[in-house]
């Protein structure tokens, strides 16, 4: 059984974190890249829903759950 993990992609140490997480055994499921849309929600009180389709969280976050294959 694999757990799966999810990483944000403005870390410094992405390389690093995806050689420790093969090391581990993990399979990574995608990679959540930093947006100003979402520091612009949080700031102005809107749920992260709000993000517009082309959002690249939004977009990154269905691609983790096309992953799950749910």
């Amino acid at each position: 059984e694999h757990i799966q993990a999810i990483m944000d992609g403005h870390n410094a140490t992405v390389n690093g974190i995806r050689e420790e997480i093969e090391l581990q055994g993990l399979k990574l499921l995608g990679v959540v890249p930093q947006d100003d849309g979402v520091y612009e929600c949080d700031c102005a009180g809107k749920p992260t829903s709000q993000l517009p389709a082309d959002s690249p969280v939004k977009k990154a976050l269905y691609q983790i759950l096309d992953n799950l294959n749910l």
